[in-house]
């Protein structure tokens, strides 16, 4: 007994395997792109002796210390109080979120 396959069916068979691994490929990026780290930025600052600074002073010693690098407006940081920094080292996302209340910082630029 001879088993006849039609093009038709093969080219079916083909598309349904290729709709399948496109799937598959879609699905098993989204899933390995979406596990991020919590602290995207996780640098360490080092802060030589307990000082009052500025945004501006925080934003210069980020820039030392690490590849970030800022753009900002010159009088974009004049209502903003002084930061108490104590001596040691602190992440720089937690130094970025004490030294900006939330929403002054959106015309700042980071370039990694």
């Amino acid at each position: 007994m001879k088993i006849k396959l039609s093009n038709t069916s093969l080219s079916l068979i083909k598309h349904v395997l290729s709709v399948i691994m496109r799937s598959f490929i879609l699905f098993f990026c989204t899933t390995v792109f979406s596990f991020s780290t919590e602290n995207l930025l996780s640098q360490k600052i080092i802060i030589e002796a307990d000082k009052t600074v500025t945004a501006e002073d925080v934003l210069d010693m980020i820039d030392r210390q690490t590849e970030y690098s800022f753009v900002y407006e010159v009088d974009l940081f004049i209502n903003l109080p002084v930061i108490q920094l104590k001596k040691g080292t602190i992440m720089v996302n937690e130094l970025l979120k004490r030294s900006f209340p939330a929403g002054s910082s959106s015309n700042l630029y980071v370039k990694y």
